[in-house]
């Protein structure tokens, strides 16, 4: 046999397996449709209240190299009245579909799905005037049951006699594995703006929405891994012409397993807050937390969930199961904690930070209300106040009300600093450090206090309480004298232990 002879014969056999590829492929599409609606409707009538969205694999013509499907969502409301909508998928079977074999992606896959939403009364409704499908997808799902692709959702602006809607649209990457434990996905959108229409407009401007997230189901169900929330700029215009804007905000959570139980972080970052071009400060955060019990965790999540979605609950037995997720919760003795709160302004820097140790009580039980303090094994707060940032606060006054003379207001402001200044170091809540800051560190450890190194009986700290609060939180109605109510072994406390 010649070279050309067998250079046809390999042709030949090439396009009788890529033939029976697809036929073959085309058959496995039909069944792997059918199992992802029915994993996705039991996730949804698990997590949403009575089963209420469903969907629905309405129609599937299938040929030789290619399908079309129409798939249908079904929202029930309480009246039983049923919202549906519909989107259409051309699929291209594999194991090369050719708009890839075009691109020269060669990796065997099942099928290639092109998905556009139909247009209907309720779709209109929310994209008025828009050309074309408002929102598509393009998914390609692997022979191991995975899921890549991404999803786009026109802009739209919808307007009210009282509000407007501008929606500059969104654009999401997503890829799942066959059991949906693992999931990435990643979304963007350039801006959103809505503002009221009444005779006080106020406008609120968001730019630059980007989120991604890389997540694993846990054995217990929660979700771990790592998230990431950026924003550019939020923007509001109040009615008076008043502008506030925060740029640079940026998020980040992670969640993760160590040692049985489940602990995490989550960092907050924010650039200059500013009013009226004139900058005010910026702020970052930092919180930590470990030794949770993911059981508990999953179960005050249902329970979070079935409330949110309006599942029906029997409160006794809501209340049951809440009592024993936070009673479980305590018996792993977590460790919750803000790391870091730091505030900045032009002149100034402060920063707090908090730490509590909680434990399940030898009763077993949790106390009551009352007795909260039981389940605190150790806690500590630390903060360092810096005494220009709050005269840069007090100086933000002539910012909303101008006509205020600065002079004045400068005086005031060194007054109100020099004020905080010598009344925390004088009942010893703070100790002076250096020229500027104020410095006061507090420490709880099975029942002992201790303000600044010094030890405290613990009724004196709400005696100072009682003395910053004097009125009944019930009926809101303020005391003449900032003792009345307080019996004579509180002021003895007090006086003693933040005066000797």
């Amino acid at each position: 046999m010649n070279v050309r002879g067998i250079a046809a014969a390999l042709v030949g056999v090439g396009g009788l397996l890529v033939i029976g590829g697809a036929w073959y492929t085309g058959t496995q599409v039909e069944s792997t449709l059918n199992a992802r609606i029915e994993e996705a409707n039991a996730q949804l009538a698990s997590n949403w209240a009575g089963g209420n969205l469903v969907l629905e694999l309405t129609d599937l013509q299938r040929n030789l190299f290619s399908s079309e499907a129409i798939f249908t969502a079904h929202l029930y409301g309480d009246d039983q009245q049923t919202l549906s909508f519909s989107w259409v998928s051309q699929i291209e079977h594999g194991p090369i579909p050719l708009s890839r074999l075009a691109r020269l992606q060669l990796r065997p896959v099942l099928a290639r799905m092109a998905s556009q939403l139909e247009p209907n009364d309720l779709v209109d409704r929310f994209f008025p005037g828009h050309e074309g499908a408002p929102l598509t997808s393009d998914v390609v799902m692997y022979y191991g049951g995975g899921l890549a692709g991404h999803a786009s959702i026109a802009p739209t602006h919808l307007e009210s006699d009282t509000m407007r809607l501008s929606f500059s649209g969104l654009r999401m990457d997503i890829a799942t594995d066959a059991s949906a434990e693992k999931l990435r996905l990643k979304a963007r959108t350039d801006n959103v703006q809505i503002a009221t229409l009444a005779a006080q407009p106020a406008t609120l401007n968001l730019s630059g929405i980007r989120y991604e997230t890389d997540l694993t189901t846990h054995v217990s169900g929660l979700h771990l891994g790592k998230s990431r929330l950026e924003l550019d700029l939020l923007e509001v215009l109040l009615p008076d012409d008043a502008r506030v804007q925060v740029t640079q905000m940026v998020q980040t959570d992670e969640l993760y397993e160590e040692h049985g139980m489940i602990a995490g972080n989550t960092r907050y970052d924010q650039g200059p807050l500013t009013y009226n071009g004139e900058e005010l400060g910026s702020l970052s955060t930092r919180w930590s937390y470990s030794n949770l019990d993911p059981e508990a965790l999953n179960s005050l999540g249902d329970l979070y969930l079935s409330a949110f979605t309006g599942a029906p609950l029997d409160p006794a037995d809501a209340i049951q199961r809440v009592e024993l997720a936070f009673a479980t919760l305590l018996a792993g003795n977590p460790r919750l904690s803000l790391d870091s709160l730091e505030l900045r302004t032009a002149n100034g820097r402060s920063e707090l930070s908090l730490s509590a140790d909680l434990s399940l009580p030898p009763s077993g039980e949790l106390p009551s209300v009352e007795h909260a303090v039981e389940v605190l094994s150790r806690a500590s707060a630390k903060l360092q106040l810096s005494r220009s940032m709050l005269r840069d606060i007090s100086l933000m006054q002539g910012l909303v009300e101008p006509e205020l003379d600065r002079q004045e207001l400068a005086n005031q402001a060194d007054m109100f600093a020099a004020l905080v200044g010598e009344m925390a170091v004088a009942l010893g809540l703070a100790v002076a450090e250096g020229e500027d800051s104020l410095v006061s560190d507090l420490q709880y450890v099975d029942g002992k206090l201790q303000l600044n190194g010094k030890e405290l009986d613990p009724a004196a700290l709400t005696a100072l309480f009682a003395l910053a609060m004097p009125q009944d939180a019930q009926s809101h109605e303020f005391s003449e004298d900032p003792l009345d109510g307080m019996t004579e072994e509180e002021i003895e406390l007090l006086l003693g232990d933040w005066q000797n």
